[in-house]
């Protein structure tokens, strides 16, 4: 009886280390696989990004605005040029609430976020993609939207989207 009880209390033991690693080295490959960018897409890349701009859904302007991207094997930056010209890089926390995925020579990315300010509950939501022309450039697509739900429509700003596109070098 007691070789059976070591046996059963052996063999239960290896099932419980067994699925704790095992859970904790798919959550690690998932996240290497993330993290890990294609490579025909690293280096920085730089361009001007045509926009498009609606207020709830009828067009308002268009204009265009530069931006860059650096991609590293673990890492994507994201910058936009200010009014002086300069190359300016769009907050850490902002790039880390992208949930990026990657196939072949392509990056897709989405976030949202919400909260609440003075005007009340907002939700905002972005789509990047980014994929390989050729050798030397790359597509850029970006749609941004934002919903200040507590503002009535008719005021500017309560409800608007952002369409980009870019070819970038």
């Amino acid at each position: 009886m007691n070789k059976l009880l070591i046996f059963a209390f052996i063999f239960s033991l290896s099932l419980a280390t067994n699925g704790a690693t095992s859970g904790k080295s798919e959550a690690t490959d998932n996240a290497t696989r993330e993290a890990l960018l294609i490579s025909s897409l690293y280096g920085r890349w730089e361009g001007e990004m045509a926009y498009q701009y609606f207020e709830n859904a009828t067009f308002n302007e268009k204009y265009t605005r530069g931006y860059a991207i650096e991609i590293t094997p673990t890492n994507i930056e994201l910058y936009n040029k200010d009014e002086a010209g300069a190359w300016v890089k769009l907050r850490r926390s902002y790039i880390n609430g992208f949930k990026l995925a990657t196939d072949k020579d392509t990056i897709s990315g989405h976030f949202f976020n919400s909260g609440t300010d003075e005007d009340g509950l907002w939700v905002e939501s972005q789509t990047l993609y980014i994929t390989l022309k050729d050798d030397n450039s790359i597509l850029l697509y970006s749609m941004r939207a934002v919903n200040n739900t507590a503002i009535k429509e008719s005021i500017p700003g309560s409800k608007w989207m952002q369409v980009g596109t870019a070819v970038i070098y």
